[in-house]
């Protein structure tokens, strides 16, 4: 490179300007060497276009209906976004072939993945239901920003509006489910989880409301755990809805934490039956009653641990004939009649901060063994109790509360 054509701020440097012109050089003379581009395409040229995108290519998405897509392996992340002001759908259904493609603003017509890898559905809307399949591990396969709403179960279908489906694995699936919006009626159920998938994240930041059996043929839970180990269930805010965690039938290692569950007439909201080493802790639960039990002719829950959580209006279950070895303490209740477990705290918990940021709340009293944390109650209904009327709006934000 002459010297002429480098910037002056460099002309002092020659050590600097020889390093850059190499630097540049070698990435000229690499094969394949290309730089990322910015693209359009339509519904009718979309997959040649997306035959041609190289990794790192943004595919900017013409209004209209792109159907059935199938993608394909990139060496890196190729996105299709919609663009500025148009509505774009389309059906993703991606094999064990596809690698590295982002969905990005987009209608969501449906989504069937069956052994991709390193696939993301971003701000869009879901107008039907997603499938994920797992016959591999670390699919790193990503939920983020997306809103499930108001969808009814197929009669074919799994019942989840976003179901993963495991393969006995013995690893994490890869599958992370965060910041979402799942709720406002249709015959479904939330998240759905079955096959042993192992590991899938739902959390943080995901908002479950609205969602109401009534009438429905499908089961209508907020999560829905069917076969399934290592799930982590962390951060989120659970309303308006009759069942919040159904899982009777099993779970091995299961971690429920974080959340914040604010009942909405039908109890209990949480039912965990035939456990195996799994934890129900640092919640905020309000008029909610949470099971870690067994149902009827199933086996006992072992090992459970339901610790650290604030309980107003509701109560904690596991009963000694129906979970072996579980532990219930350090848990603040607000109402005596209520409480149960060891080194329990019975006071009133006062929440303070807002919407938009993150704040520390004290209670009254403190456990035994000094600090913990748990998410805070938003408040619901009217005739609030002058602690509740200090708490700010339900939104999926909350503080975490310190009892010290």
């Amino acid at each position: 490179m002459p010297r002429s054509t480098l910037p002056k701020r460099l002309a002092g440097f020659p050590f600097v300007a020889r390093l850059l012109a190499a630097v540049v050089a070698t990435a000229l003379l690499l094969p394949g060497a290309a730089w990322a581009a910015d693209v359009n395409a339509t519904p009718s040229n979309l997959a040649s276009v997306y035959a041609a995108a190289q990794g790192g290519d943004v595919i900017h998405l013409a209004a209209g209906n792109y159907g059935t897509f199938s993608g394909g392996s990139k060496s890196s992340m190729v996105t299709l976004i919609a663009q500025p002001g148009a509505v774009a759908s389309i059906a993703p259904n991606l094999g064990g072939s596809v690698n590295n493609v982002t969905f990005d603003g987009l209608t969501i017509q449906g989504v069937y993945t069956n052994g991709a890898r390193n696939v993301s559905f971003v701000n869009s809307k879901f107008t039907s239901m997603a499938r994920i399949d797992t016959p591999v591990t670390g699919a790193n396969i990503l939920f983020d920003r997306v809103v499930f709403d108001g969808i009814d179960a197929c009669g074919t279908c799994y019942e989840g509006r976003l179901t993963v489906r495991g393969y006995n694995n013995t690893s994490p699936v890869g599958v992370k489910i965060t910041n979402s919006h799942f709720g406002n009626g249709g015959c479904s159920d939330g998240v759905q989880i079955i096959g042993n998938a192992y590991g899938v994240q739902v959390g943080p930041g995901n908002d479950f409301g609205g969602l109401r059996q009534g009438s429905c043929a499908a089961h209508v839970d907020s999560i829905q755990l069917y076969g399934s180990s290592h799930t982590q269930i962390v951060g989120n805010y659970f309303h308006d809805s009759d069942t919040d965690i159904m899982a009777p039938d099993g779970g091995d290692v299961e971690m429920v934490s974080d959340n914040v569950f604010i009942g909405a007439g039908y109890r209990p909201t949480v039912q965990m039956g035939s456990q195996t080493s799994s934890q129900f802790v640092h919640n905020t639960v309000k008029n909610a009653d949470i099971y870690m039990d067994a149902k009827t002719g199933g086996a006992s829950s072992t090992n459970g641990v339901l610790r650290d959580n604030v309980v107003v209006d509701g109560t904690l279950n596991a009963p000694s004939t129906k979970c072996s070895s579980c532990t219930v303490s350090y848990n603040l209740f607000n109402a005596s009649g209520n409480a149960n477990g060891t080194n329990t705290v019975i006071g009133t918990p006062v929440f303070t901060g807002g919407s938009s940021r993150l704040r520390r709340a004290r209670t009254r009293r403190a456990p035994t063994r000094g600090k913990t944390t748990a998410p805070m109650v938003p408040p619901v209904g009217s005739g609030r109790s002058a602690a509740e009327r200090r708490c700010p709006s339900p939104s999926r934000r909350w503080a975490r509360s310190t009892f010290a």
